[in-house]
C-alpha cells in the first residue's frame, strides 16, 4: 500500500488467494473502489516494496514474482524470487525493470522480501535497504543499499549499513530522509534489539533515542499533520501488539491506544495524501485470522516544537522579531506565538503572524530574542536566541577637521559614531545654517562618505555645519562644527 500525492490517493494491490490474481483497489480519503488499469504488476503475494517519487511525480513498485520453471540443466528449486520494478501514474501500469535470475538472489536490484523503499530529498532519488529472499534459500538477508534512477537500479556503498532483518520506514518529519526501524537478531546482533537509522544523503546513522519499542515486525507511517511518524502494533515472538509510538525526529514516545485497532500485525500503512494522516489496513491476528478493515490514526495533540530561525531588526527604544514555524505543530493549529527579549524580559504576542515589534528597550543595550508557540495542548519550547541586536539610534559622528581647499569652498569630515546603535548605519545627512542656527538648510544624505564639500560660502562669514549618522532605528545624535570661510 503506497500514497499517491499526485492523484491525492492510496494504492493498494491485493493478492486473491483463491484464483491467485492481483487486484488493485484505490482509497480516495473516505472509501474503497476496486481499480481495472490494462494491466497489474504480477505480484507472487510476498515482497512488496513501494513509493512515491516526487521527482517523476509517480508511484514505484518494487515486486516479487515467481521464477519460471527450471529447464533441464538447472537446480530443480528454488531460486531467489527475481523482481520487477513498475511505475503508475495515475491510470496505468507501466513495467521499467526486471530483475536476473540467481539461486542467490538478483545481482542487479535489491531482494524483494523485507526491503523498505523511501525518498532521498536532498538528491531526488529512491532508496532501497534491506531485504531478503525468503525461506526457499534459507532466509538470505541482505543489508543492501540500492539507488533507483528512474530505469534501472545502481548499488550503493555507504560506509554504514542497518543490520536490521525486520524493518519498516517512513520519512523523517524534520529531514525528510528515510528513517528505518526494525529488529536486528543473531548472529547479526548478540542480542535481539531495535534499531533506529536516518538516510543523510550519502550514509546511514545509527541513532540513539531516549526511549524506543520493543523488539517486533512492524510497520510505521508519517502523520504529516502532527508531523511525527507512527508506529502500530506488529509481533513478538507469537503474540500480537496493539500499542502505538510515535517518533519525533529525535526519539520514540508511547501515544494514548485509545479506541482502535485490535492487536495485529502484517498491516499495511501509509500516509493518506488526501489527509495527511496515517491510513492503516488489514492485517493478522497471530492465531490464523485476518484482518480487513480499514483505520485512521488522528494523534492526540501535544505542545508544538520550538520556533525556528529568528531574526532581531532593531529599532528605537525596540526591535522587529521574525520566525519561522515549528518543524512540529504538535497536531493542532498554533494559536499564539510569544516573542521574550533577554535581558528585559520584556514580550510581544502574535495569533499566528511570524513577526512582531517589542517595544520598551533600552537604547544602547544589547538584546536576544526567543519565541515560544502555543496551541491547544499547551506553549513548547523556546526557539534558540536570536543573534543579538543593539536598540536605539546611532550616537553622534566625531567632527575630525574643516579644510579650505580655496575661497568659498570648505570640506567638513568626521570619524563613525562610536556606537551604530540599532544596525550598521544606512547614510549621513548634513545641513548648514548661515545665520547662527536660526535657519538651516534642509538635511542632505552624503552616503555613506564620512565628508562634505561646501560651496558659495560667502568669504569671511560663519556657518554653522550639522551631521548625524541614519540606521533603522533612524536619525542619531547631531554633531555640530562652526567655522569661518576663508578669503
Amino acid at each position: 500500500m503506497v500514497g499517491d500525492d499526485a492523484t491525492g490517493q492510496v494504492i493498494l494491490l491485493h493478492r486473491e488467494v483463491g484464483p491467485n490474481t492481483v487486484t488493485m483497489w484505490v482509497w480516495n480519503g473516505h472509501t474503497w473502489t476496486k481499480a481495472t488499469p490494462a494491466v497489474v504488476p504480477p505480484w507472487n503475494g510476498q515482497g512488496f516494496d513501494a513509493a512515491y517519487d516526487p521527482s517523476t511525480r509517480k508511484v514505484v513498485l518494487h515486486v516479487t514474482v515467481d521464477p519460471p520453471d527450471p529447464g533441464p540443466s538447472d537446480p530443480p528449486w528454488p531460486y531467489c524470487q527475481p523482481t520487477q520494478t513498475w511505475t503508475w501514474d495515475g491510470t496505468t501500469w507501466t513495467k521499467v525493470f526486471a530483475s536476473n535470475l540467481s539461486f542467490t538472489g538478483p545481482t542487479n536490484a535489491p531482494y524483494g522480501i523485507g526491503g523498505v523503499f523511501g525518498y532521498d530529498p536532498q538528491h531526488g532519488r529512491l532508496i532501497h535497504t534491506g531485504g531478503g529472499c525468503g525461506t526457499q534459500v534459507g532466509g538470505v538477508h541482505t543489508e543492501d543499499t540500492w539507488e533507483w534512477t528512474g530505469s534501472s537500479w545502481t548499488q550503493l556503498f555507504p560506509a554504514h549499513r542497518p543490520a536490521m532483518e525486520v524493518i519498516a520506514s517512513a520519512p523523517d518529519p524534520i529531514t525528510g530522509e528515510p528513517v528505518a526501524f526494525g529488529m536486528c537478531q543473531a548472529p547479526v546482533c548478540d542480542t535481539v534489539s531495535v534499531q533506529t537509522w536516518r538516510w543523510t544523503g550519502t550514509d546511514w546513522a545509527l541513532l540513539s533515542p531516549a526511549t524506543s519499542p520493543t523488539p517486533r515486525d512492524t510497520n510505521v507511517a508519517l502523520d504529516r499533520i502532527a508531523r511525527r511518524i507512527i508506529l502500530f502494533g506488529g509481533i513478538t515472538g507469537v503474540t500480537a501488539l496493539q500499542d502505538t509510538w510515535a517518533w519525533d525526529g529525535a526519539t520514540w514516545a508511547a501515544l494514548p491506544g485509545g479506541t482502535g485497532p485490535s492487536p495485529r500485525f502484517g498491516a499495511s500503512m501509509t500516509t493518506d495524501p488526501t489527509t495527511g494522516r496515517v491510513l492503516l489496513v488489514g492485517g493478522q491476528d497471530g492465531i490464523g485470522g485476518v484482518f480487513t478493515d480499514t483505520w485512521t490514526y488522528t494523534a492526540p495533540a501535544t505542545a508544538p516544537g520550538p520556533p525556528r530561525k529568528a531574526v532581531a531588526n532593531p529599532r528605537s527604544h525596540g526591535a522587529i522579531v521574525s520566525w519561522l514555524a515549528p518543524v512540529s505543530t504538535g497536531g493542532a493549529p498554533i494559536t499564539r506565538y510569544t516573542v521574550t527579549a533577554v535581558p528585559s524580559g520584556r514580550q510581544c504576542a502574535t495569533t499566528g503572524a511570524l513577526t512582531c515589534q517589542v517595544t520598551g528597550l533600552t537604547n544602547g543595550v544589547s538584546y536576544r530574542f526567543s519565541v515560544k508557540a502555543t496551541n491547544k495542548a499547551g506553549t513548547g519550547p523556546a526557539s534558540p536566541l536570536s543573534t543579538a541586536v543593539t536598540a536605539g539610534a546611532p550616537t553622534a559622528p566625531r567632527i575630525r577637521s574643516v579644510a579650505y581647499p580655496r575661497p568659498g569652498v570648505a570640506t567638513v569630515s568626521w570619524r563613525a559614531p562610536t556606537s551604530t546603535g540599532a544596525g550598521r548605519i544606512q547614510r549621513y545627512v548634513t545641513r548648514v545654517s548661515s545665520t547662527g542656527g536660526r535657519t538651516w538648510t534642509r538635511w542632505v544624505s552624503a552616503g555613506l562618505h564620512p565628508y562634505r564639500t561646501l560651496t558659495g560660502l560667502r568669504r569671511g562669514h560663519t556657518y554653522v555645519f550639522q551631521v548625524r549618522a541614519v540606521n533603522w532605528s533612524g536619525s542619531g545624535v547631531i554633531a555640530a562644527a562652526s567655522f569661518t570661510a576663508r578669503r
